[in-house]
């Protein structure tokens, strides 16, 4: 695919990039679904978090999974670094407690995620399949959860918290351009009191998802394969890395 191809577009980040391609893409996807920042050194980065709870991914899937993003990464001048090596610098925002590892973004001239709204929704719209598909991916790959059965082991959902309503919203215009079945739950106050629960969106034709984007995470493929292997006779991972390095998708019969 030529430049040509490719949709002119200003990210507000130093991301190497006069396009929106899948690698910029990737990465605003996992932007806008952290909603993160931190100011170090007097410069303002925009954070693409992974995340893992704790004992829910091995030392070595983490390794694998930094090591595929960070190369992504290199290409659109993101600085991935590993969770341990954030704690207690200046580019700790403070949610770098849990294992896995964030990439950096230096903001040129984007201030607040709003902002690119706009400018971004018509970007993707005009954008071939791949950079949409490439920002999807970005959107699940760090921080979302296979809701899984443990009776059954059917997959009921992937699902990601989201930061405010309106990023919430937009991600879900996204899923719908692309053809997904979703639904997205804005902030509930919480039955017994305290602070609202985040807004969450819901991928729901979780078979669509995985067979049709995919996820770099060799963590939550395994996973949601190892679920698939309890139901289905033939479960097949395919590389997809003519996408994106790492990308896999599960074809299941």
């Amino acid at each position: 695919m030529t430049d040509r191809a490719y949709v002119s577009f200003d990210s507000g980040l130093d991301m190497n990039s006069r396009y929106l391609t899948e690698k910029v893409a990737y990465f605003l996807g996992g932007i806008f679904a952290s909603e993160e920042q931190v100011t170090a050194n007097g410069n303002r980065y925009k954070i693409n978090p992974v995340r893992y709870n704790y004992r829910a991914a091995t030392a070595l899937e983490i390794a694998q999974h930094y090591e595929l993003v960070r190369d992504i990464a290199v290409q659109v001048n993101g600085q991935t670094v590993m969770a341990e090596n954030i704690r207690g610098t200046e580019l700790d925002s403070g949610k770098n407690r849990m294992p896995g590892f964030s990439t950096f973004f230096k903001a040129t001239s984007l201030g607040e995620l709003v902002e690119l709204i706009p400018s971004l929704r018509t970007a993707l719209q005009n954008s071939p399949w791949k950079v949409q598909r490439a920002f999807l991916v970005g959107v699940f790959d760090g921080r979302s959860s296979a809701d899984i059965d443990k009776k059954t082991h059917k997959i009921r959902m992937l699902s990601l918290d989201c930061i405010s309503d309106e990023i919430g919203a937009f991600l879900s215009e996204v899923v719908e351009m692309c053809g997904i079945q979703y639904n997205y739950n804005t902030h509930r106050d919480r039955k017994e009191g305290g602070r609202p629960r985040n807004p969450q969106l819901r991928i729901k034709d979780v078979d669509y998802y995985v067979n049709n984007i995919g996820l770099i995470s060799p963590r939550r493929i395994n996973l949601m394969k190892s679920a698939y292997e309890y139901n289905y006779e033939t479960v097949i991972v395919n590389d997809n890395s003519v996408v994106l390095k790492g990308l896999k998708t599960i074809v299941v019969r």
